[in-house]
């Protein structure tokens, strides 16, 4: 699936889209919204780049972006993404590979958009950091108004980690919707090809035995469900 957005062309690999923050945005007519408050990053962001400092030199001049001050600017954006400054003159080689999932936050930030699209965010990390990016997210969105869009094929970390969802199936939109009313249904998304989450199977498959659970989104809620309904 491609969108076209001002002068991106982005591709879309992915079958599920996970949104955190504003689901107000008309993603349909995404190109109309202003070019430089949009930020696209991707893995691509680390190629031919050996210090970090130079991926943000490489991103703001490659979208053209005026930033004064840009040094004072990175600083801020690792800060935001609870990196030290002194990153910023380690080489590629040198950071862990959370490390550089923060680095893409950083540099998603530095030109302060509406809307930060990033692709496969939380397939490197384990479940502690996925936790702090979580947070992270969250704090993007409550403190600073973002729109965030991850790209992502795991259903348990869009389920998690997301409050709204689309489903691209042939190229098309298939359904979206809130992420918990999306995932509830089971059956729907089986017969379209789409492996559910984790916790959203358990929960399926417990209700297809007459145990009165619901869905939730998080595990200690559903533990709390059935504690209360074992009494």
């Amino acid at each position: 699936m491609e969108v076209n957005i001002k002068k991106y062309r982005l591709k879309i690999y992915s079958n599920i889209i996970g949104i955190n923050g504003n689901c107000n945005i008309n993603y349909d007519d995404i190109d109309n919204i202003e070019y430089n408050k949009i930020s696209i990053v991707n893995d691509n962001i680390f190629n031919n780049i050996i210090y970090i400092k130079d991926i943000f030199y490489k991103y703001v001049k490659d979208r053209e972006l005026y930033i004064k001050n840009i040094d004072n600017r990175i600083i801020d954006s690792l800060k935001i993404a609870g990196l030290n400054k002194n990153i910023m003159n380690k080489t590629i080689n040198e950071i862990s590979t959370s490390e550089k999932v923060l680095i893409k936050i950083s540099v998603s930030i530095i030109n302060n958009p509406n809307l930060i699209i990033i692709d496969d965010i939380f397939n490197y990390l384990d479940k502690t950091n996925i936790k702090k990016v979580n947070l992270l997210f969250n704090r993007l969105v409550d403190k600073f108004d973002k729109a965030i869009i991850i790209l992502s094929d795991n259903s348990d970390r869009i389920f998690e980690n997301c409050n709204y969802c689309i489903f691209i199936k042939d190229d098309k939109i298939l359904v979206r919707g809130k992420t918990i009313d999306i995932f509830k249904r089971v059956d729907y998304l089986k017969r379209n090809g789409f492996l559910n989450s984790s916790l959203c199977e358990f929960v399926y498959k417990a209700k297809s035995k007459n145990i009165k659970i619901d869905y939730y989104k998080d595990v200690r809620d559903l533990i709390k469900d059935i504690y209360r309904n074992k009494k």
